[in-house]
């Protein structure tokens, strides 16, 4: 527009030459070429995708903010929080659901809310100023027509009141509200210098007290600024030591040399995502030293017991720094979960109530009932699970992780239909998931429906030709149908994967010599707390 502007006032054929120009027709040849572009990029691995709350969820939440906080709202950068606390039940059905937006719709729409009747207000007066003073200086310079004299206001106040209408409808960083602000003052400074409206002069040096004042507040603002950029500083130099972790671990798999970076990271910025980060390495740990099983020696014991006090103070910092955060809770939680098999007295109490508050922070997210059905499952629970995993298939009905649980709540009450029903949908909902499969195969084996187990299994065995459980039901549904030849066939490749299992040499040996698979072995693998064989 201010291209055409300079064209039409001043008449100039060079200005088809100069540099707006060039960039006007780069900014076209890449809008007409996004699709060439977007199949470029895609073919680098390199995949952008954008996704941000809509204008109805956006309100939705603001009304729910303002609701409980009137006039100030829940605090600047706190939408992500509201988010999760206010977000429509409907956003779980899509894919997105899980999403942790920190942003509405767009940029002044989430501050406003979570300003309040103030911040709603200030807005209002920042952008209808603007407008009113963008508008008089556009109309003033087309009266004028004197391009050397309005082209830099005029190219302000475009530029700005694209700036601000994008921090409006668009989720915009801060850099670009920053730009708007700055783009705002250059025009007001333009304005100024050329006796464009009206001015106010401020003398703080005529007056003695004035002057001290003034100098007092300045001198008070520069520190300020300092201090601000020394804590800025620090923050950045945490983010880089937290990304170089990071890749420590996810390239190189060294957690050693990840834990020193995030304790650094940590000394610089007290963040709870350092201290998740931390505390998810502890657990990776804490783990180890569960499976590893080994406390017969006080050696033994006290390293467990100072790796869970590890676990559990890198927990609560990650809490304490952030505590209206569920991903904090349910981290607390998680650690307390982990020791559970061990029988430690309070642990599923400590548990329960870190999910029980992160449920509380999110409401609406299914996945803090999950957690908290697996600690009833652990206290023998069974009513109280079924009842936290319907409360989560009502959140979403196409949870996954609550329909597999619930069907493990009915196998324990001995429905067998109801867990197949379940396990099945969790089938539909996850068809990739080969653990939901092997569990299905396994519920239709021990329903006697050897057709629909065979077809289950052999699907696994397609997708994980290694995977030597699946082989083995495989092997005894063959068996239990009359194709001995077929069972042979699975269980001589169950060999070859495990040499030195003593029941699949066995097994092996019932059906070379026309014997049911499972002739003396007691008790049949269905009975039994762990697979038939070890790994896969």
């Amino acid at each position: 527009v201010l291209l055409v502007y300079r064209f039409v006032s001043q008449r100039n054929p060079q200005l088809l030459v100069s540099a707006p120009f060039f960039v006007l027709l780069l900014a076209l040849l890449f809008l007409l070429a996004g699709d060439a572009i977007g199949g470029v990029l895609n073919s680098l691995n390199i995949i952008n995708v954008e996704v941000r709350p809509s204008w109805t969820s956006t309100l939705a939440v603001g009304r729910e903010v303002l609701k409980h906080n009137p006039v100030f709202g829940s605090g600047p950068d706190a939408f992500l929080y509201d988010w999760l606390r206010f977000r429509p039940v409907s956003v779980n059905q899509t894919p997105f659901w899980d999403a942790r937006f920190t942003l509405g719709v767009g940029t002044i729409p989430s501050l406003a809310f979570t300003t309040g009747a103030l911040g709603i207000i200030g807005w209002i007066a920042v952008l209808a100023f603007f407008l009113w003073t963008g508008l008089r200086a556009i109309t003033r310079a087309l009266v004028a027509a004197r391009p050397e004299e309005t082209a830099f206001p005029l190219a302000a106040a475009f530029g700005s009141a694209y700036l601000w209408v994008l921090a409006v409808v668009y989720a915009a960083p801060f850099f670009l509200v920053f730009l708007a602000f700055l783009s705002t003052g250059v025009l007001f400074a333009a304005l100024a210098a050329q006796k464009t409206g009206r001015t106010i002069d401020l003398a703080f040096m005529q007056n003695t007290a004035v002057g001290f004042v003034s100098a007092l507040t300045a001198l008070f603002l520069i520190i300020i600024g300092l201090a601000s950029v020394y804590f800025l500083g620090r923050a950045y130099a945490a983010s880089g030591f937290f990304a170089s972790g990071l890749r420590a671990f996810n390239n190189a798999g060294n957690a050693e040399l990840a834990r020193s970076r995030f304790e650094r990271a940590r000394q610089f910025d007290d963040k709870d995502v350092y201290n998740r980060a931390l505390t998810e390495l502890d657990i990776a740990e804490l783990g180890r030293l569960i499976q590893a099983g080994n406390f017969s020696t006080d050696q033994a014991r006290s390293q467990f017991q100072a790796q869970l006090s590890r676990t559990i103070t890198n927990a609560n910092r990650a809490k304490d720094a952030n505590p209206i955060d569920p991903l904090n809770w349910m981290l607390l939680g998680r650690v307390y979960e982990t020791v559970l098999p061990l029988g430690i007295g309070g642990a599923d109490q400590f548990a329960a109530r870190s999910y029980e508050q992160a449920a509380a922070l999110a409401p609406n997210d299914p996945q803090p009932r999950i957690s908290l059905a697996r600690v009833a499952f652990a206290q023998n629970n069974r009513s109280r699970a079924r009842e936290l995993l319907e409360e989560a298939v009502g959140l979403k009905s196409d949870f996954a992780p609550a329909q597999f649980l619930l069907a493990q709540v009915a196998v324990q009450e001995g429905n067998l239909r109801e867990a197949i029903q379940r396990t099945q949908s969790t089938a539909l909902l996850a068809p990739n998931d080969i653990g939901v499969l092997f569990q299905l195969g396994l519920l239709y084996y021990q329903n006697n429906d050897m057709a629909s187990s065979q077809q289950v299994f052999e699907r696994l065995v397609a997708q994980s030709p290694n995977y030597s459980n699946a082989r083995y039901f495989l092997g005894l549904a063959h068996d239990r149908q009359g194709r001995r030849a077929e069972a042979i066939a699975q269980f001589a490749e169950i060999e070859k994967l495990n040499p030195d299992n003593a029941e699949v040499k066995r097994i092996l040996q019932n059906l070379n010599v026309g014997r049911p698979a499972l002739f003396g072995i007691v008790p049949p693998p269905e009975d039994r707390s762990a697979p038939p064989v070890s790994g896969e």
